[in-house]
């Protein structure tokens, strides 16, 4: 967690698709978002770093701590609705799908190494539930031009490309 958090630096998600012929979008901005959280503080998010000590510190223990709960009492959702894992479900032009989780990513770790294969999780109602390809000319900043057709579709192939192997790489 530790390399994770102090090493693991992106700027933005373009430049993890390897956008490299225009600007990229803000970090936590994806070309289908419907809001601005650019101003989100990379020092203070658990999604990436450059992190201090202390906040490192601090998450372990949160992660430990949620951890010891799920193994002891399990994962119920529909018990506690705020522990419902969120996200946006991208559909692609060809039926494949995938699950960005934008609100539970320590629950969806902690059920990985858990064991569970199968979980319930909701749409996001606050950013895009369903991403579809072939409405990417709409996508809101692609209509505002904050980030052309070509790459907003480098970033959304980047999701069914990438599979997390290297990360480690990313992060040593």
């Amino acid at each position: 967690m530790w390399n994770f958090l102090t090493k693991f630096c992106p700027t933005s998600i373009s430049t993890m698709a390897g956008v490299t012929f225009e600007d990229p979008l803000p970090l936590f901005v994806y070309p289908w978002s419907n809001s601005d959280t650019s101003k989100k503080d990379p020092r203070h998010s658990r999604f990436c770093g450059p992190s201090t000590n202390r906040f490192v510190e601090d998450e372990f223990r949160r992660t430990i701590s949620l951890y010891e709960e799920i193994k002891s009492q399990g994962y119920s959702p529909r018990k506690y609705p705020h522990s419902m894992i969120s996200g946006t479900f991208l559909i692609s032009s060809n039926g494949q799908k995938r699950f960005i989780v934008m609100q539970g990513n320590h629950r969806m770790a902690i059920l990985s190494h858990l064991g569970l294969e199968k979980i319930i999780v909701r749409a996001s109602s606050w950013n895009s539930a369903f991403v579809r390809e072939e409405e990417l000319c709409s996508w809101p900043n692609v209509k505002n031009a904050r980030c052309s057709v070509e790459h907003a579709e480098k970033v959304f192939n980047y999701f069914f490309m990438e599979n997390g192997n290297r990360f480690p790489k990313l992060i040593n």
